[in-house]
């Protein structure tokens, strides 16, 4: 990582100008060298993201993405237009182009680029990183219309701290249409990307197949792994012509484990035993995620003040009194809006803290900032109370 920025307005990145990115995230670092990649701390829940700043991006894969939330891709969480217009006088040099922002899982790990630098990489060890990554391909390969990656090479895998493999960084993925003659844009990393990226061809799942054998490529020349198995996976997935190389990852899955089946058993062990932690992992993820607010950063002062605003909503139900009763059936009429006081108060209060991310799940809202998102949460949240008191009335009115 590079070194901490202060927090201070001279030293923020010009994206912290975005009214509604100030207000959501702490700037934490910058990624490596990557200067629109940061690491953020959401000021709400306190946890750890991926911020990016995308200027040349096709929003479907992100919104797939998001959608899809695939096993060793870093979920997405939200999807963000970055205001084109917005000025600022303070500083000269606001970026004023079109811009999606991305919000990402926090992945604590190392990329395989480092990881190989400090550890010896053996032949079980890298096959065994093979496998996790045709399983990731396979479900994008298998998306309709097809996710292809395109830029598959050390620097954009991460092996996590709790042994699960991922791919990151899908800035130049797209959808595999079978329309086009040829890649209109010429992406990739010299040296992993396949020949059809630089206008040979349309990208298709064999492009991923030629970046994996070229990433195997790199790792057994810079670890001096001596195997003619992979020597031959290696040849055939990184042919020029598409048509010679391995035609979908299921193909390649199955070469690995006819070549390699010696080492097929350690495999199955080693998947068994990481699945067990990766398990364990996300199920406690997901139990923190469903915390109420308040609780989900574990922070003292916030369940305090949770505890009162909670105590508060209750006393208000308890004590809700009816002044004009519209039926007969006073108790009744009594319970049902207490009941749905509650709700309403209840409701409100979650959406206004954003709980499970439910601002971001209604599209215009998502794409607000700054004082337009604040008056279209409080328009909602009015909306939910007279909706509340509306269902109330029809109950009671059906009841008496």
């Amino acid at each position: 990582m590079s070194e901490n920025y202060e927090n201070t307005d001279n030293n923020l990145p010009d994206l912290w100008l975005d009214d509604y990115i100030s207000n959501t995230y702490e700037y934490m670092e910058n990624l490596t060298d990557q200067c629109s990649s940061y690491i953020v701390l959401d000021k709400l829940n306190k946890r750890k993201y991926i911020l990016k700043q995308l200027k040349r991006f096709d929003e479907n894969i992100y919104v797939t993405l998001k959608n899809m939330n695939i096993n060793g891709v870093p979920q997405i969480y939200e999807i963000y237009h970055l205001n084109s217009d917005r000025e600022n006088s303070d500083r000269e040099n606001s970026d004023k182009e079109d811009s999606l922002v991305i919000i990402e899982e926090y992945i604590k790990g190392v990329t395989l680029t480092e990881y190989i630098e400090k550890n010896d990489v053996t032949e079980e060890k890298l096959v065994s990183i093979i496998i996790k990554l045709t399983d990731i391909l396979e479900k994008l390969h298998n998306l309709n219309p097809p996710v292809i990656h395109r830029d598959i090479k050390p620097d954009n895998i991460i092996l996590s701290d709790i042994g699960k493999t991922y791919l990151i960084d899908f800035n130049i993925s797209r959808n595999y249409t079978g329309i086009k003659s040829k890649d209109t844009v010429i992406m990739g990393t010299a040296g992993f990307a396949a020949p059809e990226q630089f206008g040979f061809g349309e990208s298709d799942a064999r492009t991923d197949i030629y970046g994996l054998g070229a990433t195997v490529k790199y790792i057994i020349d810079r670890c001096e792994i001596k195997s003619d198995r992979l020597t031959e996976l290696v040849d055939k997935a990184t042919k020029l012509s598409p048509d010679d190389r391995f035609q979908n990852v299921d193909e390649l899955r199955k070469f690995i484990i006819d070549k390699l089946n010696v080492i097929k058993k350690d495999k199955d062990i080693y998947d068994s035993r990481n699945d067990n932690i990766s398990n364990s992992h996300d199920a406690k993820s997901n139990i923190k995620a469903y915390a109420l607010p308040g609780f989900r950063s574990k922070n003292p002062l916030h369940m305090l003040v949770a505890v009162f605003i909670y105590a508060f909503l209750l006393y208000c139900t308890i004590t809700y009194k009816l002044d004009n009763y519209i039926s007969d059936n006073k108790a009744f009429e009594l319970n049902a809006n207490r009941i749905g006081f509650a709700l309403a108060l209840f409701i409100v209060f979650l959406f206004s803290c954003n709980y499970l991310n439910w601002q971001n799940k209604i599209k215009w809202l998502e794409k607000q900032s700054g004082i337009k998102k604040v008056m279209g949460v409080i328009i909602i949240d009015i909306l939910i109370i007279l909706i509340t008191a509306l269902i109330v009335s029809i109950l009671v009115v059906l009841a008496g």
